[in-house]
Formats: C-alpha cells, structure tokens, sequence
C-alpha cells in the first residue's frame, strides 16, 4: 500500500518551491538531480509514490513517470522509451 498522502503533500511542496522561485537561476540538470533524489528517498523510506511526488513536474524536466530516471525521450504518457514497452 502507497503512502498517497505523503506523495501528494510533497508534490505540493516542491509545486510551491517552483512557483515561488526557489528553482529560479538554477541549471536544469540540478533540479532534475534534486527532484529525482527527492522522490526516491521518499519512495524508499516513505512508501510513497514516486510519480505522485513529481506529478506536474516530470515532463518539464524529463523525468521518466515510471523510473524516474532523466531522459531525454519521453512519450505522451510521460515514459522513458524503456519504460513505454511495458506499457504499450
């Protein structure tokens, strides 16, 4: 069982540290680390889902919703093209 909550009231934070400029002057390639590092700890020790705790910010920065790795080649569902043959 995921930890919905906890996904969601993560997502809303990094939402809000997006929309108040916390991100602002910053490569890129530093946020997706930081977002990626994020969601996994939380994934880990948390029990939440990942793609909860990044939802509304994977695509802008590449995130693959399923692996949650960086990649460069994401389709309309937001996975990575390893990801997308499972689900297609």
């Amino acid at each position: 069982m995921s930890n919905h909550d906890g996904g969601y009231i993560a997502n809303y934070v990094l939402l809000k540290c997006k929309e108040n400029g916390f991100f602002e002057n910053k490569d890129d390639n530093y946020i997706a680390e930081f977002l990626v590092q994020i969601a996994s700890y939380l994934e880990r020790r948390c029990d939440c889902n990942a793609a909860e705790v990044l939802e509304d910010l994977d695509r802008e920065y590449g995130i693959c919703t399923n692996c949650s790795e960086r990649k460069s080649n994401l389709d309309e569902d937001g996975h990575c093209e390893e990801c997308s043959k499972y689900y297609n």
